[in-house]
């Protein structure tokens, strides 16, 4: 009786370390139970009928309750319409989730709420009436009657306006603070791509769209006075035209930005700088400029492509039949060249880190 017992024990000890070892290389309970059942010739532990003994039973049927779920195969992953629908969901569920905590940031303070965006809204309709009243005083400005100009100023608050309403939450658009302030550590541990995040994180659609609604009311009215139709076409136009000022403006600010990954408190407000000398001086016609100074602020410093040049397309001015596409180009070149500088200043912070860290304009 001892030797069977005994023989018992010896029986269940190897099988357990036989467990452990196959959970190591991967062998599943079906195979350990078949080889354990190959063997049971050689063991004084199972009965005439070839059964396993009870312990070994309730080892195998444990060890197959903590089996994991096998993981999905290559083939069942989401992979290109799928993966872009996914992506998609993402997006518009994060776009939903700041407009929302946007509303509620107004709603936590109506009052005060409702001055900051009483006061953004005639700081903004101050800066634009300041030129169209001397291009009605002076019947006209840089070639531009008072009417164009007035659209010059409408597309210049569009412009403005996007920037505001996407990109102007949590200094997005201004990178240079948030690379400055060692905050870049916040959106690298987060479980979500760091394009999507900069995507979706500065969209302010109750408390940042008051530039964008009046660009547009301004974009109306220099239409109607000046008898031209907004068609869908048109429309196609001045969207493309605000997504490429978009893409000038936000590759500018992030080329400039990207230094702060190298200089943090020096160049904590570089972003802040571009974004304020493309925007101020968007407000201002180039027509009446020497030729090679225009040529410069479409080019080296493309603040003539911000209202400008858009206004010229719009009303059909001579010279600018290629308006779209080399605003098409300088897009593409200052977006790439933004992503560049951006992702060296990122490789860069991943392996020196940043001894400085402020918590300011972090979800506050």
């Amino acid at each position: 009786m001892a030797d069977k017992n005994s023989s018992e024990k010896l029986c269940f000890s190897e099988e357990k370390r036989r467990i452990c070892e196959s959970k190591i290389h991967g062998q599943s309970c079906a195979q350990i139970g078949s080889s354990f059942r190959t063997r049971r010739s050689s063991s004084s532990s199972f009965d005439s009928k070839g059964r396993v003994p009870e312990p070994a039973k309730l080892i195998l049927r444990n060890e197959k309750r903590r089996v994991p779920e096998p993981a999905k195969a290559d083939s069942e992953a989401p992979r290109g319409g799928g993966m872009i629908k996914a992506r998609l969901k993402q997006l518009f569920k994060l776009y939903a989730l700041y407009a929302r905590m946007d509303a509620q940031w107004l709603l936590h303070d109506t009052r005060n709420g409702i001055f900051c965006i009483l006061g953004d809204l005639l700081s903004n309709l101050a800066g634009l009436s300041g030129v169209f009243l001397l291009a009605v005083r002076f019947n006209g400005v840089g070639g531009l009657s008072a009417n164009e100009v007035l659209l010059l100023l409408g597309l210049s608050g569009l412009g403005d306006g996007m920037i505001m309403t996407f990109f102007s939450g949590f200094n997005v658009a201004n990178i240079s603070r948030r690379v400055g302030r060692g905050q870049v550590d916040h959106m690298l541990i987060q479980p979500v791509p760091l394009w999507m995040q900069l995507l979706t994180e500065g969209f302010l659609p109750v408390t940042g769209s008051q530039t964008l609604l009046l660009g547009g009311v301004v974009t109306g009215v220099a239409l109607s006075r000046l008898g031209l139709w907004l068609s869908p076409a048109m429309a196609l136009q001045i969207a493309l035209m605000l997504i490429f000022r978009l893409m000038i403006q936000l590759g500018l600010s992030y080329l400039a930005g990207s230094r702060a990954f190298y200089r943090p408190v020096s160049c904590e407000e570089l972003s802040s700088v571009v974004l304020d000398l493309t925007s101020s001086l968007s407000k201002y016609p180039f027509s009446g400029l020497a030729g090679w100074l225009t040529v410069v602020l479409v080019s080296v410093l493309p603040v003539g492509l911000m209202a400008w040049m858009p206004a010229m397309v719009i009303l059909n001015k001579p010279g600018f039949s290629l308006g779209m596409a080399w605003m098409a180009a300088v897009a593409v070149m200052c977006a790439g060249l933004g992503a560049i500088f951006f992702r060296k200043g990122l490789s860069y912070y991943g392996k020196t880190g940043s001894a400085r860290y402020r918590a300011i304009g972090h979800r506050s």
